[in-house]
């Protein structure tokens, strides 16, 4: 078996102030890059995902765009499924890889939700006096909490219906005493 350098591609995370620029693994050189896709994720070298943010706005735009088009001659109810399918979903896709990003990062996602929304409720927008309040209306939860929310959900499926091999990896929270959130299935952070 041999390493196809075309082919391969290899970051290194660490501090910025790191001068390697090639590895070489059974004797092939490999250029290390800045930033590269995994399974659809952008991670820069920094881990600052800024590079993954700008993709997913960049996109998110785009479809806006084209939904503010034809927004005109379809239903509200068309509208938000359009939203849905095609915007929503590149927001939600490996969000949990976001918790802790920058808030300039937060913010420029909660822009992009801001304006699909806006096309969304074009027709009825005056009617809202901020742009939470036709979130609400949308039953949608601002970027920060989706992310929570991610997260939250992966830890009860983890916790609830995962192999044993994953389950077993969390621990209940056991408090020194009685108290309150022992019955309110917290966990143990590690």
């Amino acid at each position: 078996m041999a390493l196809n350098p075309d082919k391969t591609d290899c970051i290194l995370f660490g501090t910025r102030h790191i001068d390697i620029t090639t590895v070489n693994v059974v004797d092939t050189t490999a250029t290390l890059k800045e930033k590269i896709k995994i399974l659809g994720v952008t991670v820069d070298n920094h881990l600052t995902m800024d590079s993954q943010v700008s993709e997913i706005c960049q996109s998110a735009f785009y479809h806006i765009r084209a939904l503010r088009h034809i927004r005109p001659v379809i239903t509200d109810e068309v509208a938000k499924t359009i939203a849905c399918s095609i915007v929503t979903s590149r927001l939600d896709y490996a969000n949990s890889v976001l918790y802790g990003i920058s808030a300039k990062n937060i913010h420029r996602l909660q822009q992009m939700q801001n304006a699909l929304v806006r096309v969304v409720l074009s027709s009825s927008a005056s009617n809202f006096s901020h742009s939470t309040d036709m979130l609400c209306y949308l039953h949608l939860l601002p970027v920060q909490y989706r992310i929570q929310f991610k997260l939250a959900l992966l830890a009860f499926n983890a916790r609830n219906n995962a192999p044993l091999y994953l389950s077993c990896l969390l621990h209940n929270y056991v408090p020194g005493r009685s108290l309150h959130p022992s019955q309110s299935n917290l966990l143990c952070v590690p």
